[in-house]
Parts: C-alpha cells; structure tokens; sequence
C-alpha cells in the first residue's frame, strides 16, 4: 500500500471536519471547562411563581434550597462509587456532580411560602407572592 496525496476535490468537507472537530472553533474556547447547569422554566401566575428545573438522576436528599437577603439559590452535591474486587485485579469507579443556580426573587415573593418537591427528575418549586392589602384611593390635587 503506498501513500497518496489528496488532490483537495473536497476542500469545503474538508474544512467542515475540522471544525466540527476543533472544539475550540466550533463551541468556542471554554465550553468544555464551563460547568454544565441544569434547564430552568420559570413562570409566573396570579399566586405566586412556578420554577421547574430539570435535574434527572438525582434523589430528593440531594438538593439544598435556600432563600437569603431576597435570592433563592438551589444547591445539590451528587457522588457515586462503586468497587469491584477480584483476585487478579480490583477495579473500582467514581463519579461527581455538583451545581448552584441563584435567582434573584421579585418583592412580591413571601419568603415564608416557599414549596419544593422532587419528582420524575424535575425539581419544582413554588413561591407563593404576598397578599397586597387594598390600598384606599387618594385624590391629588392638581394647581
């Protein structure tokens, strides 16, 4: 088998390889060290806001919500290992996840009536807004 050089009748496939290759050229220069955040909705309804964030995988002990000075922020930590030994050889496996998303909370939010659950690899939260005591209307007078 001899060697053969390429005569570039493809030059455009070419280069579209390469670039699909290049991590750097193709996702820019940190999206591999960037750390990967789980999907947010977020809704807002006549009683309060709806947060849905998919993080699958996970058990309800794995997430840490908390609310200070007007921001939620939801935390979770998620570790596995598993060992095998034998008598030739032990092989053994580890594997780490953890993120922390934060939200800045509208005033209307009552920090006091906040809800989460887990379920089906969603974690949903609902914050509940504050009653608004009716206001008396006040006349101006205009000069």
């Amino acid at each position: 088998m001899t060697l053969v050089k390429r005569n570039g009748s493809l030059p455009m496939i070419d280069s579209l390889l390469t670039d699909l290759w290049d991590t750097e050229k193709f996702f820019g220069d940190d999206f591999l060290q960037r750390p990967l955040l789980p999907a947010v909705n977020i809704k807002e309804t006549e009683k309060g806001y709806e947060i849905e964030m998919a993080a699958p995988g996970f058990k309800k002990d794995d997430f840490r919500v908390s609310i200070e000075k007007g921001m939620l922020t939801v935390t979770s930590e998620r570790k596995e290992e598993n060992e095998e030994k034998k008598p030739n050889y032990t092989r053994r496996e580890f594997f780490q996840t953890n993120f922390k998303r934060s939200f800045s909370l509208p005033e209307d939010v009552n920090e006091e009536k906040v809800h989460a659950e887990y379920k089906n690899g969603v974690l949903q939260l609902q914050l509940n807004k504050m009653a608004e005591p009716a206001k008396p209307v006040r006349k101006v007078l205009v000069e």
